[in-house]
């Protein structure tokens, strides 16, 4: 399910302010740590933690059906949210992990905005306009 207007910023007042085709921009609603929510359970080859520590965070967050969205304040965006759960938890190294570990389809199943970003990749090879933008 692709996003919703109210979900989805315009790519293209981007695009054009930048004028090449090539400049794709993938404007994430909030940080990439929320694409990390596609698979908890990837955490756990991704650094030094349990999965029990990541079992609690499972259960703490099972309730948010769209990880794009996880971000309701200064300490429940996903990196607080990951912090307080796994001590030590460093998202340029255990993130990069963790979506690694989940694979693409895992992640664009659960992220919509960010799968229409890829599809839009994706589809370079046969944009007849030539302005990337689908």
């Amino acid at each position: 399910m692709p996003p919703g207007p109210e979900r989805q910023p315009s790519r293209r007042p981007c695009a054009r302010l930048i004028g090449d085709w090539r400049f794709i921009p993938c404007i994430q609603l909030h940080e990439f740590g929320a694409l990390v929510f596609a698979d908890l359970g990837s955490l756990v080859d991704a650094g030094p933690t349990d999965p029990t520590t990541v079992e609690q965070l499972v259960r703490a967050t099972r309730h948010i059906e769209d990880p794009e969205l996880i971000n309701c304040g200064q300490d429940t965006h996903p990196s607080a949210r990951l912090l307080r759960h796994i001590p030590g938890y460093e998202k340029l190294t255990w993130g990069v992990r963790a979506a690694r570990t989940t694979g693409l389809p895992a992640i664009r199943a659960k992220c919509p905005h960010f799968s229409d970003w890829v599809t839009k990749l994706e589809a370079l090879g046969t944009d007849v306009r030539g302005d990337g933008l689908g």
